[in-house]
């Protein structure tokens, strides 16, 4: 549970601890419970695999709430693209790698759709893609060539493969 609010102090504590506890009927952990000034630079929040902090804006004067996958989330998923493009899945064919890949990587952009998701999105497609045309590369002894009239990124693109930041609505947040 996050909330967030312009200013901290006591009378905001109070009112959260009151409604959460005596109307909603939950109970706090205050050892896990923390507060946390975003404003300050440097300080964030991670909570359900997101990352929210406050920003600069690039195009006008002030601040604003952003939200990122977390650099865990991050991980996890590059481990996972690891998994599904590993030496022991090299017997598959190609076509059926990327399909799995592809169902795999909307699950993950579809959850986190949400705050402004396009840096990590071109993060994992740029993993994603390496990682595709290292397993062509290995599948056999005089190794994998491409039509020589595209490029690796085309050539994945016509085995079927779905880059994350064209296939999925714009991010909002």
């Amino acid at each position: 549970f996050v909330m967030m609010a312009k200013s901290i102090g006591g009378r905001i504590k109070e009112v959260a601890k009151d409604s959460l506890e005596s109307r909603m009927g939950l109970s706090i952990n205050h050892e896990k419970t923390s507060v946390v000034n975003a404003a300050k630079k440097g300080n964030s929040l991670e909570f359900l695999g997101y990352v929210f902090r406050q920003e600069r804006a690039k195009q006008w004067k002030g601040r604003y709430c952003n939200m990122v996958p977390s650099p865990k989330s991050l991980k996890r998923i590059r481990a996972k693209i690891n998994e599904h493009t590993s030496t022991k899945y090299a017997f598959k064919p190609i076509d059926k790698t990327i399909e799995e890949l592809n169902k795999m990587l909307s699950g993950w952009a579809n959850y986190f759709s949400a705050g402004y998701c396009a840096d990590a999105y071109k993060n994992i497609d740029h993993y994603s893609q390496l990682r595709l045309i290292h397993q062509l590369k290995r599948r056999s002894q005089r190794g994998y060539k491409r039509p020589k009239e595209t490029t690796w990124y085309r050539h994945l693109e016509n085995l079927g493969y779905q880059r994350l930041s064209q296939r999925l609505r714009p991010c909002v947040s």
